[in-house]
């Protein structure tokens, strides 16, 4: 199926991938999700929303039945990634095992004083 394979190229996975497998369990975080959204053409939210192929499916035929022609061209009306969303994705897509892609600044503490 064309929605797991997408999961395990986002997740960079070859293990098989089931219809009720969490994609936050299997690894996944907020970028990968905006990553695996993005290769879906669907809101990040509905990752977040329904974390299994199957229950994503499930709920993007449920918008297909409801919509008037019927096919996931109907999608359309979800929104793009925002430009700072697109950054974090890029960022993590050429630094895949780094986790600072959010952090503007650093900041050390010597000690605390009361």
């Amino acid at each position: 199926m064309e929605m797991v394979k997408q999961w395990q190229l986002v997740l960079d996975t070859d293990e098989d991938i089931g219809m009720n497998d969490n994609f936050y369990d299997l690894g996944g975080h907020s970028i990968l999700a905006m990553a695996l959204a993005a290769a879906l053409n669907c809101d990040v939210r509905l990752i977040t929303a329904h974390p299994t192929p199957a229950s994503l499916l499930a709920h993007l035929q449920k918008l297909c039945i409801t919509s008037s022609n019927n096919n996931f061209e109907s999608l359309e009306e979800v929104p793009e990634l925002t430009r700072t969303e697109q950054r974090m994705v890029f960022i993590q897509l050429q630094n895949p095992d780094e986790t600072t892609y959010n952090l503007p600044f650093c900041i050390q503490f010597n000690e605390l004083r009361s």
